[in-house]
């Protein structure tokens, strides 16, 4: 959001300099809590309230109720004033100079005459500008709780530092005296008789609660705003600001369920919206107030700690001697630990190549250096070889985390400096030139550094970073304490090449690992004694091994599972590519062998394994892939099955149309005419059969490769199917036909041809698999924007095991005279009927009969 009701950025609200950020903290959170609390509260009253109308709802006599309902108003006329007062005036007297606190006194300024209309015009008041009356009240309350609930949302979203010409006084007090002259317009325009939110003895019109749920809607939407403000700066004022929009909501909840003016659902909206300004007036009018006194008080402590600071530098240069001879004393003792740490240091090195934890080591390092050094700060400073830029790798002693934020380019910084000189250099005094601290050394002057010596770190392909060692007081570093760090620094750097390497290595595995688990074929990485060092998601499922069997020799491995060539023959580990490749060093490519998984499931696999081996000529392991091809066997033996199927059903129909032949020859010589007819027609249906197999054939394959094309036209589905029926009706078992009567369809979108072909599939197997004297039933109808078609049969019905295969290529159901088809006619059907945009399905019991279902889409209107 552009704003922030209360921040010291937008002058409105707390302003936290001075104040302790724990407390203040501390304070916005139990603040957040009790306000929780508390509209929890008001919530479980109101709803009690309204579950147990029967002990709790009552209505109060006029004067009482005037008397609580003026003062919980006046409560809200009062803050309103006060608001106006604080953020008008004090937004140009030098307080509060900010254009979002003139816009707030003017909201207010609003809030608080529009209350006061309201307050007069209640019944049982004198009323002003009118009599008063239940509809009036209601009205000048609506306008003024949504007029507070807008103005609150919409102080949110402005710039504290807006400069917009609408934002001053002028304009805002003339929109605002504009918008209540217009309130009162509409009040007056209103008529004395109208009931447009409160009819006597009926209780609130629908309009009233659909503007009671306006103003709720908004006063949400500015709760979610200030809670969210609050969340993010922990600002006691914006969690005051989210619970009163929060009693608004609970408030006009009220406002909705009253059937009088004096009963309880609008005493307790008047109670709710009296809390609600009050924390309203807390967080915007008292805040305000009290911000002074905070700002002066931070200046006190200002002072405070400035006079302390004078009384340090005074007692300084009175004691000058002393703390000379104590940091003679202090240098002696430095030389001595020094000569104590270089033991440690020694043994710092031998350790380097055992440590693979390189934060450990380093936090170690730098504990070292300001124990060795007695210093107030040490660092480890590293460079970015591609980049020349350095980063802050390792602090001991820093007071905040600003370190382990900072990033320099190479030639900035101390430690930038050192790296790009090549050498160590030294700063002493550093904090008597604060402007020149904070211009080049803005970390170490935030740290509050006098004395800093920074060391490069050399390695064979250059300098690979620095060491800072600091104190906060001014340090002369002698001769020796350069020495000494300098030999430190070629040690950290021996410590940080290993690590750069260990780091590689450990990358280029992890990115092994994860090209190796990508892959789809089983991946499988043997050691030379046959330990599996490696193997994918894929391998570990196919091979069905826990963690535990990879603990064990590949003699075991193999003797656990079921592994035998394509003839049947169990093999040894001797007679698997990775047994050859290990034993012999032999590669071998796509052997075929069949495994039985542990869950039961049968694999066809294609094993390849080849050796691995290091420039010498060394066996550094073996590397194996598994492909599962057990689909490309089983479609190489459904293509056997289907070539033999296609040439036994085609070799029928030949056969027929041969001897068929051969007899009309005969029948001809010698002039049997009959017979010749006979032979005729056993040929022209045998063609037919055969015809449709290759058609069947040659529109599956179109299908498959998205070969088929449609010619689509609007088509009169009704008239399209009586047209087929009655077509069919000379075939045998077509009286048998009945078109359902359906009411007026929308044409269909579809290629006449395909559609004919696919009810004639549905109605003629239909037909052939019903009894003689049953009735195949078509219906058609509209459903979800779609044309249905349905055929019913009362023949034995489907099978369940064979329900969900019925659609698919070359599947024949399991009774035998249902097995005289090359089971691609209800494949095709289903094909031509999603090529048109449609689905089909079949709903079957056995014994009662099957209905086959489809969709077809409707034609474009024109």
């Amino acid at each position: 959001m552009a704003g922030d009701i209360n921040t010291q950025e937008n002058g409105i609200g707390e302003d936290r300099r001075g104040l302790s950020p724990g407390n203040d903290a501390e304070r916005a959170l139990a603040s957040a809590r009790g306000l929780i609390v508390l509209v929890a509260a008001a919530a479980l009253v109101l709803a009690l309230v309204a579950v147990d109308r029967a002990h709790l709802y009552f209505v109060l006599p006029t004067s009482p109720y005037l008397v609580v309902h003026t003062l919980t108003e006046v409560v809200s006329i009062v803050v309103g004033f006060s608001i106006f007062a604080v953020h008008w005036h004090g937004a140009v007297a030098g307080r509060l100079r900010q254009r979002q606190a003139l816009f707030l006194g003017a909201i207010f300024l609003g809030v608080a005459l529009v209350d006061t209309l309201h307050i007069m015009a209640f019944p049982g008041m004198p009323g002003v500008f009118g009599p008063s009356s239940t509809d009036r009240g209601i009205y000048f309350w609506l306008a003024g709780r949504l007029w507070a609930s807008l103005g609150l949302l919409a102080a949110g979203f402005i710039p504290g530092q807006s400069r917009s010409p609408l934002l001053r006084r002028g304009p805002l007090l003339a929109a605002t005296l504009g918008a209540l002259a217009l309130l009162l317009l509409g009040d007056f325009l209103m008529p004395p008789s109208a009931q447009y939110f409160y009819v006597e003895g009926v209780g609130l019109t629908p309009f009233k609660v659909a503007l009671e749920y306006l103003v709720i809607a908004v006063s949400l939407a500015g709760a979610i705003v200030y809670w969210r403000r609050y969340r993010q700066t922990l600002s006691r004022p914006n969690a005051m600001l989210a619970a009163a929009l929060a009693l608004t909501i609970l408030g006009e909840l009220s406002f909705t369920l009253y059937s009088q003016a004096y009963d309880t659902f609008n005493l307790l909206g008047h109670v709710y919206k009296a809390v609600a300004y009050y924390l309203v007036f807390d967080a915007l009018f008292v805040s305000a107030l009290i911000r002074p006194y905070l700002e002066l008080d931070a200046t006190s402590q200002y002072l405070a700690a400035s006079n302390r600071e004078l009384s340090r530098l005074r007692d300084h240069i009175q004691g000058e001697l002393a703390q000379t001879i104590t940091r003679l004393e202090e240098r002696t003792t430095a030389e001595r630990r020094a000569r104590e740490s270089a033991e440690t240091l020694a043994k710092l090195a031998r350790d380097i190549a055992a440590q693979v934890e390189v934060r450990q080591l380093l936090g170690t390092l730098v504990a070292e250096l300001r124990a060795i050094f007695g210093a107030d700060l040490a660092a480890v400073v590293t460079i970015d070889r591609p980049s020349g830029v350095t980063k802050w790798h390792a602090v001991d002693g820093a007071r905040g985390d600003l370190f382990s934020r900072v990033a320099f380019a190479s030639g900035s910084g101390i430690a930038g400096l050192a790296i790009e000189a090549g050498a160590p250099l030294v700063l002493e005094r550093l904090g008597n030139d604060p402007p020149h601290a904070l211009e080049q050394f803005p970390v170490l002057a935030a740290e509050g550094v006098h004395s800093v010596l920074a060391v490069p770190m050399r390695t064979g392909e250059g300098v690979s970073g620095a060491l800072l060692v600091a104190h906060r007081r001014d340090h002369h570093f002698s001769v020796e304490e350069k020495a000494l760090a300098g030999g430190i620094a070629d040690q950290a750097a021996v410590v940080l090449e290993n690590a750069r390497l260990y780091d590689a290595v450990n990358r280029q595995a992890a990115e092994l690992d994860a090209v190796i688990g990508s892959i789809a074929d089983g991946v499988i990485v043997y050691h030379p004694d046959g330990a599996i060092l490696r193997l994918n998601a894929a391998a570990r499922r196919i091979l069905g091994y826990r963690d535990a069997d990879l603990r064990l020799s590949m003699a075991e491995r193999v003797a656990g599972i079921s592994l035998t060539d394509p003839q049947g023959r169990q093999l040894s580990p001797a007679e698997t590519p990775p047994g050859k490749a290990l034993a012999r060093g032999e590669t071998t490519v796509g052997q075929e062998v069949a495994l039985q998984g542990s869950d039961g499931s049968l694999y066809r696999l294609s094993v390849s394994a080849a050796p691995v081996r290091d420039p010498e000529g060394q066996l550094l392991g073996v590397v194996a892939t598994l492909h599962d091809i057990t689909r490309m066997v089983e479609l190489e033996a459904k293509r056997e099955e289907f070539v033999s199927l296609v040439a036994h059903d085609i070799r029928q129909p030949l056969a027929v149309i041969q001897g068929q032949g051969q007899m009309l020859q005969m029948a001809l010589r010698v002039g049997k005419t009959e017979r010749a007819q006979s032979s005729a027609e056993a040929i022209v249906v045998s063609a037919k059969r055969m015809g449709a197999m290759i058609r069947d054939l040659v529109d599956s394959a179109r299908l498959e490769m998205g070969q088929l094309e449609l010619v689509r036209e609007p088509l009169d589905l009704h008239s399209f199917v009586a047209e087929l029926l009655a077509r069919l009706a000379g075939t045998p078992g077509g009286q048998r036909l009945r078109l359902a009567e359906s009411d007026g369809l929308a044409p269909v979108w579809a290629d006449p041809d395909r559609l004919e072909r696919i009810l004639g599939n549905l109605v003629s197997n239909a037909v052939k698999y019903s009894p003689p004297e049953s009735e195949v039933v078509v219906s058609l109808a509209e459903r979800e924007g779609m044309a249905q078609v349905a055929v019913s049969d009362r023949g034995q019905g489907i099978s369940p095991e064979d329900l969900s295969h019925v659609f698919e290529r070359l599947f024949r159901a399991s009774d035998e005279h249902r097995r005289e088809s090359l089971g691609l006619g209800l494949y095709i059907t289903r094909m031509l009927v999603e090529a048109h945009g449609g689905r089909i399905w079949v709903e079957s019991r056995v014994g009662e009969g099957s209905t086959f279902y489809l969709t077809l889409p409707l034609a474009p209107s024109r």
